[in-house]
């Protein structure tokens, strides 16, 4: 917490000597539109586009993620740079992504996206970072060693000011629940746990379960490149009135140690827990 406040503190002060004038009317980014409805990212359901549970063969083997050794995908890369220089939110890892081959991932998924509006939306929005980057380091460059430690001065007293008010004598628990959508699926389909699955629609993953995961299916990704990435991917419709239902038990067991809870959603919440521990200050931490 107190290297975010001073990271925090100087990008802001940094930002008003080298950051250009901003666009007052930027475009949305792509993630912030695929929002999170409580917590799981979440389009409306196009039922048309449902791959139905009745509909796979659940029982079959799951099939080994694909990979450039195993002879998946052609090696090396595009003349202009392309899949291995590919970055987007579908190819940034989450929890149980670990073992993934990211760059067979990354092969995948530009060739299903390359040409697409999203892909060049994502590329003009590199090319906008990058030279706003390319400004600011030429700013950095023209700063006097006097100015620059004259600002380390200030932002020295911004991070002071901001931990001179810091509360320290409470315990704060942070909830949240990974692959919530998809726990509750397997929860009332137990077989469901056992094969790559996934609840959205052909245009948008809310989430995936740990299997999945491996081959690199993840919450944000539309449906069509997952399945692309795993073909045998069982993609259930979400019930958001089911997933209701299980939020509220599991608030009923948080409101037993924090009445005053703050919910971020169905899948999240903060609790102060100050009072179940003996003595104060808690500092800082992190539990798992």
């Amino acid at each position: 917490q107190r290297t975010a406040v001073a990271i925090a503190t100087a990008v802001a002060i940094a930002s008003r000597v080298l950051m250009p004038e901003c666009d007052p009317n930027p475009d949305p980014d792509p993630e912030d539109a695929e929002a999170a409805v409580d917590g799981e990212a979440c389009l409306e359901p196009c039922p048309d586009a449902i791959v139905g549970v009745d509909g796979d063969a659940v029982g079959d083997a799951a099939p080994e993620p694909v990979s450039e050794a195993a002879g998946d995908i052609e090696p090396g890369a595009d003349a202009d740079g392309g899949w291995r220089g590919y970055e987007s939110v579908f190819t940034v890892s989450k929890a149980g992504m670990s073992e993934c081959n990211r760059d067979a991932i990354k092969r995948v998924v530009y060739e299903a996206s390359k040409d697409s509006p999203h892909f060049l939306n994502e590329q003009r929005k590199d090319a906008a970072i990058a030279a706003k980057a390319k400004v600011m380091q030429s700013k950095a460059n023209q700063l006097s060693r006097d100015q620059v430690e004259a600002w380390n001065r200030r932002a020295a007293i911004a991070v002071n000011s901001a931990e001179a008010g810091r509360v320290t004598d409470k315990r704060w628990f942070h909830v949240d629940m990974d692959a919530f959508f998809a726990s509750v699926e397997m929860l009332e389909q137990p077989h469901l746990a056992t094969v790559p699955m996934a609840t959205g629609t052909r245009d948008m993953i809310s989430t995936a379960n740990y299997i999945a995961r491996k081959f690199g299916v993840r919450s944000a990704m539309p449906g069509f490149i997952a399945k692309k990435l795993c073909p045998s991917l069982i993609i259930v419709k979400p019930n958001f009135a089911k997933y209701q239902t299980m939020a509220k038990k599991v608030r009923d067991i948080f409101a037993r140690y924090d009445p005053q809870f703050q919910a971020a959603g169905l899948d999240e919440a903060y609790l102060d827990v100050t009072n179940h521990f003996d003595g104060a200050g808690a500092g800082d931490g992190e539990a798992g």
